[in-house]
């Protein structure tokens, strides 16, 4: 594994955040005052979770395209029944954006990427 090919990987995780926050501020780019803010936070952990999980094993990977695909369906279920929630759908990226970041700068800046991660990485190049 080449110095380049992990900082190529924390630069991506780190521009696929910096992307999530851009849409997040583009739609709505405020917290306090809806109150929302708590979805933003629970959003943050439980991504931040499984992408902690992706980077360490398969079944961590199938367990984030799991809820990646149970999050689309519940985002077109509810715009179907016309419920959706636009400050909560916001909250979403902001979430992501944190979830992944954080995941990322801590496990990549902070810490090394784990191990399983950068040679997924590897193979993917």
């Amino acid at each position: 594994m080449t110095d380049t090919t992990e900082r190529g990987l924390i630069l991506q995780d780190l521009v696929l955040a910096a992307s999530n926050l851009f849409i997040f501020l583009l739609l709505d780019g405020t917290l306090s005052a809806t109150g929302q803010w708590w979805i933003a936070a629970v959003i943050a952990l439980v991504s931040g979770g499984l992408f902690a999980a992706a980077d360490r094993s398969r079944v961590g990977l199938w367990a984030l395209f799991v809820a990646g695909v149970a999050a689309m369906g519940g985002i077109v279920w509810m715009t179907t029944l016309d419920a959706h929630p636009v400050g909560a759908f916001t909250r979403l990226f902001l979430g992501l954006a944190l979830g992944l970041g954080g995941n990322r700068f801590v496990f990549g800046v902070v810490r090394p990427v784990p191990d399983y991660r950068r040679r997924r990485q590897a193979r993917a190049e």
